[in-house]
């Protein structure tokens, strides 16, 4: 239990049954002995009281709401949990108590169904708070089908990141720019054949499937999808990539993606891209939170992102991409991966490339936020290194010799453009001169 959680349940007034003058220093959540009761002081709620016992558990708080309603009858008003009496005695749930009604506990989860879920795993996942929220707010976001083991998550993820969580304070919000690690999206069905190619056995329960939230416009190469229960499925021209699925392209492998807001995603040869969100209502915001876990992609935003309601994302190892309307490139390499001039010449450091070609991007990560404008290049070497400008000549790793020309070309047409604009300047610069020359002469 982190120091600040231990003050603030020091902080309580703890007493023994049958001794209201008899205070006692608060236990963790699993030691609780069974004779143990609170004092309720005027103005206090069941809702405040319960995460101010037990601030590393959100995920179960409805639970032990729910325990201390129906042990402690005196203390409601008509039974109404939201009317808390003051000045009497409520006694708390033990950990036994409450892992017998705890939806996320062990003995209930293998009660389900007769087997044990499947357990949560622990790769290379990670994500940045943005904005600072708890636990309890970020979970559902990133795991909306998984509302049974929310709880589970919540749990698995304050061990996994203790000591980036010692800090957090009475309200378990988490600071912005805090970076976790989150489990993988758990299969719906351990029996599932899951990673095996092969359909469920009889009886059991098929993994649901997710919406289509894009197409393959072209390819060319190796391209497949891995759902979130681990299913393989080639790839060819117009068909559909689903909510979930991370896409795999081969070493001399190239997709061009095309999602259901306009938006266009060219992914380079040996990359991976995870679609861990995608929404677009009829009314209200939209959600696209992509995860570049290796390689590279070009980017061309759609209809989500133009909104200041709208959340994208583009996240990888070393910083989360924001944006509001804009054509960025991205490009992740490993040590003596990228080589700008081919294989004779010398490696790039590892990390993350990452290009603007118009609008702005927001590069966030462990050291802050840092705003990159059209026309400028940036490398960050980890999550916790600040964003620093890049040399010219990675642009070889950043895009494709087509690319490059057009670019090219497109530079120069815009160089003769505002050069023929200010020639075009001057001309009618020295006809007003004339002008007013002759207006004062007359």
């Amino acid at each position: 239990m982190h120091k600040s959680h231990r003050a603030v349940i020091a902080s309580l007034l703890l007493i023994c049954m049958g001794s209201p003058g008899a205070f006692g220093e608060e236990a963790a959540y699993d030691q609780l002995p069974d004779d143990r009761v609170l004092y309720i002081a005027p103005g206090q709620s069941l809702a405040a009281l319960v995460e101010r016992l037990y601030p590393e558990r959100p995920g179960r708080w409805t639970a032990i709401r729910a325990w201390i309603v129906d042990n402690n009858p005196h203390a409601f008003v008509n039974g109404d949990p939201a009317r808390l009496r003051a000045d009497v005695r409520v006694k708390l749930p033990s950990g036994s108590e409450l892992a017998e009604r705890d939806p996320y506990s062990q003995p209930a989860r293998e009660a389900g169904n007769g087997a044990p879920r499947s357990p949560l795993e622990f790769r290379d996942r990670h994500v940045f708070v943005d904005p600072a929220q708890s636990l309890s707010e970020l979970v559902p976001r990133l795991y909306p089908g998984q509302r049974e083991r929310w709880g589970e998550i919540i749990d698995a993820i304050l061990e996994r990141n203790d000591d980036r969580l010692a800090d957090m304070g009475g309200d378990n919000r988490i600071s912005r720019g805090t970076r976790l690690q989150i489990p993988e999206s758990p299969a719906a069905s351990p029996t599932a054949g899951a990673g095996s190619g092969t359909e469920p056995e009889s009886g059991s329960e098929a993994p649901p499937v997710e919406p289509v939230v894009a197409e393959v416009r072209s390819r060319t190469g190796e391209l497949y999808a891995v759902d979130a229960a681990e299913r393989r499925r080639e790839l060819r021209a117009d068909e559909p990539v689903r909510r979930g699925d991370t896409l795999h392209t081969g070493d001399a492998g190239r997709a061009r993606i095309e999602f259901r807001d306009g938006e266009r995603v060219f992914l380079r040869p040996g990359s991976r891209m995870r679609v861990r969100e995608w929404r677009l209502p009829e009314t209200g915001p939209g959600t696209r939170v992509v995860e570049l876990l290796k390689g590279g992609l070009r980017a061309i935003t759609g209809a989500i992102g133009n909104r200041d309601a709208d959340t994208y994302r583009t996240v990888s190892r070393q910083v989360t991409l924001g944006i509001r309307g804009t054509e960025y490139v991205l490009r992740m390499c490993d040590r003596g991966e990228c080589r700008p001039d081919g294989a004779d010449s010398d490696a790039l450091p590892e990390g993350l490339y990452v290009g603007v070609d118009q609008g702005r991007v927001s590069l966030l990560n462990e050291s802050g936020e840092t705003t990159v404008e059209a026309g400028q290049l940036r490398y960050v070497a980890g999550p916790g290194s600040a964003p620093v400008e890049a040399d010219a000549e990675v642009t070889g790793i950043l895009y494709t010799e087509a690319e490059q020309a057009a670019r090219a070309e497109e530079t120069s047409a815009e160089t003769e453009a505002a050069v023929e604009a200010e020639e075009e300047g001057i001309q009618w610069g020295w006809v007003i001169l004339g002008i007013v020359l002759l207006g004062a002469a007359l």
